[in-house]
Protein backbone atom coordinates (compact mmCIF):
# COMPACT_ATOMS: atom_id res chain seq x y z
CA UNK A 1 0.00 0.00 0.00
CA UNK A 2 2.84 2.49 0.89
CA UNK A 3 4.42 1.64 -2.36
CA UNK A 4 1.32 2.56 -4.44
CA UNK A 5 0.90 5.76 -2.49
CA UNK A 6 4.45 6.86 -2.83
CA UNK A 7 4.09 5.78 -7.21
CA UNK A 8 0.79 8.57 -7.04
CA UNK A 9 2.34 11.09 -5.19
CA UNK A 10 5.25 10.61 -7.57
CA UNK A 11 3.37 10.54 -10.82
CA UNK A 12 1.45 13.55 -9.29
CA UNK A 13 4.43 16.13 -8.17
CA UNK A 14 6.33 15.23 -11.82
CA UNK A 15 3.00 16.62 -13.18
CA UNK A 16 3.11 19.24 -11.56
CA UNK A 17 6.40 20.08 -12.43
CA UNK A 18 5.91 19.83 -16.34
CA UNK A 19 2.66 22.13 -15.90
CA UNK A 20 4.12 25.78 -14.76
CA UNK A 21 1.14 28.48 -15.33
CA UNK A 22 1.36 31.64 -17.50
CA UNK A 23 4.36 33.99 -16.56
CA UNK A 24 2.91 37.36 -18.11
CA UNK A 25 0.09 38.79 -16.68
CA UNK A 26 -2.73 40.17 -18.12
CA UNK A 27 -4.88 43.14 -17.46
CA UNK A 28 -8.06 44.30 -19.25
CA UNK A 29 -6.62 44.01 -22.74
CA UNK A 30 -3.23 44.69 -22.05
CA UNK A 31 -0.28 41.84 -22.06
CA UNK A 32 2.80 42.56 -19.56
CA UNK A 33 5.83 40.14 -20.26
CA UNK A 34 8.69 41.05 -18.00
CA UNK A 35 11.20 39.02 -20.36
CA UNK A 36 11.75 37.65 -23.75
CA UNK A 37 10.80 40.58 -24.71
CA UNK A 38 10.58 42.83 -21.91
CA UNK A 39 7.33 44.42 -23.66
CA UNK A 40 3.79 45.38 -22.78
CA UNK A 41 1.05 44.26 -25.73
CA UNK A 42 -1.86 46.58 -26.33
CA UNK A 43 -5.26 44.68 -27.86
CA UNK A 44 -8.09 47.08 -28.76
CA UNK A 45 -10.58 47.81 -25.98
CA UNK A 46 -13.15 45.59 -27.51
CA UNK A 47 -11.66 42.70 -26.73
CA UNK A 48 -12.31 39.97 -23.91
CA UNK A 49 -9.53 37.76 -22.40
CA UNK A 50 -10.65 34.47 -22.61
CA UNK A 51 -7.74 32.72 -20.84
CA UNK A 52 -4.12 31.43 -21.22
CA UNK A 53 -1.93 28.01 -20.95
CA UNK A 54 1.35 27.29 -20.82
CA UNK A 55 2.87 23.75 -22.29
CA UNK A 56 6.14 21.73 -23.21
CA UNK A 57 5.84 21.43 -27.43
CA UNK A 58 8.12 18.09 -28.54
CA UNK A 59 10.06 18.36 -25.00
CA UNK A 60 11.94 21.49 -26.73
CA UNK A 61 9.84 24.27 -26.40
CA UNK A 62 8.09 26.20 -23.46
CA UNK A 63 5.03 27.71 -25.20
CA UNK A 64 2.81 30.64 -23.61
CA UNK A 65 -0.95 31.43 -25.24
CA UNK A 66 -3.01 34.22 -23.95
CA UNK A 67 -6.27 33.83 -26.37
CA UNK A 68 -8.86 37.91 -26.76
CA UNK A 69 -11.85 37.31 -28.66
CA UNK A 70 -14.32 40.10 -30.33
CA UNK A 71 -17.95 38.68 -29.55
CA UNK A 72 -21.38 40.04 -30.63
CA UNK A 73 -24.12 40.54 -28.89
CA UNK A 74 -24.81 36.69 -29.38
CA UNK A 75 -21.68 35.95 -27.94
CA UNK A 76 -20.57 34.81 -31.47
CA UNK A 77 -16.98 35.33 -31.89
CA UNK A 78 -16.10 37.49 -34.41
CA UNK A 79 -12.47 38.09 -34.37
CA UNK A 80 -9.84 35.63 -32.07
CA UNK A 81 -6.31 37.61 -30.69
CA UNK A 82 -4.05 34.60 -30.53
CA UNK A 83 -0.59 35.54 -28.40
CA UNK A 84 2.19 33.27 -28.30
CA UNK A 85 5.28 33.28 -26.39
CA UNK A 86 7.81 30.77 -27.23
CA UNK A 87 11.06 29.69 -26.30
CA UNK A 88 13.67 26.98 -26.15
CA UNK A 89 14.01 24.86 -22.73
CA UNK A 90 16.60 25.72 -21.07
CA UNK A 91 17.91 22.06 -21.28
CA UNK A 92 18.06 22.67 -25.20
CA UNK A 93 20.58 25.73 -25.72
CA UNK A 94 22.04 24.33 -29.29
CA UNK A 95 18.52 24.47 -30.83
CA UNK A 96 17.47 26.96 -33.44
CA UNK A 97 14.52 27.65 -36.11
CA UNK A 98 15.39 27.20 -39.14
CA UNK A 99 12.37 28.92 -40.82
CA UNK A 100 11.88 32.80 -41.56
CA UNK A 101 9.11 35.29 -42.28
CA UNK A 102 8.92 37.55 -44.75
CA UNK A 103 7.49 40.25 -42.04
CA UNK A 104 9.71 40.89 -38.85
CA UNK A 105 9.30 43.48 -35.89
CA UNK A 106 11.37 44.59 -32.93
CA UNK A 107 10.30 44.75 -29.72
CA UNK A 108 12.00 44.97 -26.45
CA UNK A 109 15.80 44.93 -28.55
CA UNK A 110 14.92 41.63 -30.29
CA UNK A 111 13.80 40.23 -33.72
CA UNK A 112 10.32 38.33 -34.21
CA UNK A 113 8.59 36.71 -37.15
CA UNK A 114 4.92 38.26 -37.88
CA UNK A 115 2.93 35.69 -39.43
CA UNK A 116 -0.95 36.39 -39.40
CA UNK A 117 -3.78 35.71 -41.75
CA UNK A 118 -7.31 36.98 -41.96
CA UNK A 119 -10.06 34.03 -42.82
CA UNK A 120 -13.77 34.94 -43.83
CA UNK A 121 -16.35 34.08 -41.23
CA UNK A 122 -17.88 31.69 -43.41
CA UNK A 123 -14.91 30.03 -44.51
Amino acid sequence: MLKQIATVFLVCTSLLAQTNGPERKVEGNVITSLHDPNVGIELPKSVQYVGADRWVLYDIADCELHAFVEADGQKNVQRLYWVQFEGYVPTKPELKHTYNSPRHATMGGLDFYVDTWVRRKDA
